[in-house]
């Protein structure tokens, strides 16, 4: 809504996997791996909103996702649940293919910047998972299979990992290479095992219970270099929060410092997101 109020481009995709039986005539366009190659046949990469839409198209977009979230919810119980077996085989959500995702989001973001000549572009990952682990495909005519040591080669640079954070790491800083656009991380958390989900690789001299206790307080936590990330926050959610109907709308945005003082000012009243939307506009305006 922030980047729609201010004529900001933008475009934001949904990313997952959908099991291979849910494929089949659903009009999912299925690419198979070639020898050496990352398996990737069930990984969905989905435009779901963008900034050429209009206000009906978004408006539409919106119910979907918002739709589309509510029925997947954990517990049948719950209203608007659905199984998964009514859903297209576009909307099932699965895993968390992020190394795919990062590695096709160079593509995206090359064609976005050249259409719309941008100078400073923010590539942003949201999460509620850790990477998947990948597979590479056998190659036949070799004595090589696949091994927790991975080498995978990104736009003519071999990235090295063993085990997916670390191979999603490496993969987050090639990224950076090749865009050099501002990486901002977002793991969403809602009690300590999921905080620490998030967690994993941290590098910071605290006590775990010291931090887990911060971010309970302040409802995030933020690092900066961290993981692969240039901004990488932690954010405390209440799965049961209902949407806050409160619309943005700047005074002054002739500049980003203008867009940036009209933006605190709006969150000022929301003491739970003040300090976090501050560290995020900061990141942004860098």
């Amino acid at each position: 809504m922030f980047c729609r109020q201010v004529n900001i481009p933008f475009e934001a995709y949904s990313f997952t996997t959908t099991s291979y039986w849910r494929q089949e005539a659903t009009g999912i366009r299925e690419i198979k791996s070639g020898a050496s190659e990352i398996q990737a046949e069930g990984v969905k990469v989905v435009e779901m909103f963008s900034g050429k839409m209009n206000k009906k198209t978004f408006d539409e977009a919106a119910y979907t996702s918002f739709a589309i979230a509510k029925a997947h919810s954990y517990s049948s119980r719950l209203k608007y649940h659905l199984s998964a077996h009514y859903l297209h085989g576009v909307d099932g959500m699965g895993s968390t293919p992020l190394i795919q995702t990062a590695m096709l989001a160079y593509k995206i973001a090359k064609k976005f910047t050249n259409k719309h000549a941008i100078q400073n572009t923010n590539i942003m990952f949201l999460t509620d998972g850790y990477p998947d682990g990948i597979r590479v495909e056998e190659d036949e005519t070799s004595d090589v299979q696949t091994s927790r040591e991975v080498m995978i080669n990104f736009e003519g640079k071999m990235i090295r990992g063993s085990g997916a954070r670390e191979i999603y790491k490496n993969v987050l800083l090639r990224l950076k290479e090749l865009t050099g656009a501002t990486l901002m991380g977002f793991h969403l958390a809602y009690d300590a095992s999921t905080f620490g989900q998030g967690y994993v690789n941290v590098d910071e001299d605290k006590v775990f219970l010291d931090v887990i206790k911060a971010w309970r307080k302040l409802g995030f936590g933020a690092w900066k270099k961290c993981v692969g990330y240039d901004d990488y926050f932690i954010i405390k959610i209440n799965r049961s929060a209902r949407f806050d109907s409160d619309t943005f709308e700047p005074k002054k945005a002739e500049t980003i410092s203008d867009l940036k003082r009209e933006f605190k000012k709006f969150n000022k009243t929301k003491k739970g997101n003040k300090q976090l939307i501050a560290r995020i506009t900061d990141a942004v305006a860098a």
